[in-house]
């Protein structure tokens, strides 16, 4: 009991480690959702911050209060209950502080310590599509590499992904991209029950493509099945 006891607490102890990257402090180094973390940001400058919390795709930014104490900024969050990853953005004395580039960029873990699933991809996705906005620099093809990556090893998750997923793969490399924009329209119409926001989101697909024609085509489809629906408007 004294061994299960101590390995225990050790768990916890390690679970409860801070975490720092560049000047902000983390207190928890695997937070998961649902927790409140202490932040503290090393600058005596005036600063102002919010952090946007991702859930598959996309992105909510929430303010971050910090107040000044000594020669460091001090705040705390809850973390929401459907983060999968956050991402801090911190202006100090009117400069983006990018840390590097890298920016402060965190997946969050499950409460066994797992990382949870999708959270490489969405912490990938806003960095190549948001971050250049504050000085945070991701190269294209090791995003989609992490988002390919995490829809391979999950995909539960490709409903959720899929059109940031296909518009990254087509730009990527349009061949290879027409040919999963081409499977993915012949799964989604061998199926029986086919929603209007599925068939929206293959003229989306081929929309991409330049592929008027098909997008035509399916529209006409979408209008006979769903004839009051949001196509219709």
């Amino acid at each position: 009991m004294l061994l299960v006891f101590f390995s225990c607490n050790e768990e916890e102890e390690k679970k409860a480690q801070p975490l720092t990257m560049g000047q902000l402090t983390i207190s928890k180094e695997q937070p998961s959702p649902g927790d409140e973390i202490e932040l503290i940001y090393n600058s005596n400058d005036d600063v102002e911050a919010f952090y946007a919390y991702m859930v598959d795709d996309k992105n909510y930014p929430l303010d971050i209060d910090f107040t000044q104490k000594d020669d460091e900024q001090k705040a705390s969050i809850k973390i929401p209950d459907s983060a999968v990853a956050l991402a801090f953005i911190i202006k100090a004395n009117d400069q983006f502080d990018h840390n590097d580039k890298k920016g402060y960029l965190l997946p969050l873990y499950t409460k066994d310590g797992e990382q949870i699933q999708g959270s490489n991809a969405a912490t990938s996705f806003y960095a190549v599509n948001y971050g250049s906005n504050y000085g945070i620099e991701m190269d294209e093809k090791v995003a989609f590499e992490a988002i390919k990556t995490d829809l391979t090893t999950y995909p539960e998750l490709q409903s959720a992904w899929n059109n940031s997923y296909l518009r990254m793969a087509f730009k990527n490399n349009q061949e290879e991209g027409k040919k999963l924009i081409d499977a993915y329209a012949d799964s989604m119409q061998k199926k029986s029950d086919v929603s209007e926001k599925e068939y929206t989101a293959i003229m989306q697909a081929y929309s991409m493509t330049g592929d008027e024609s098909k997008v035509d085509s399916i529209k006409k489809v979408t209008l006979q099945k769903y004839p009051k629906g949001s196509t219709a408007n």
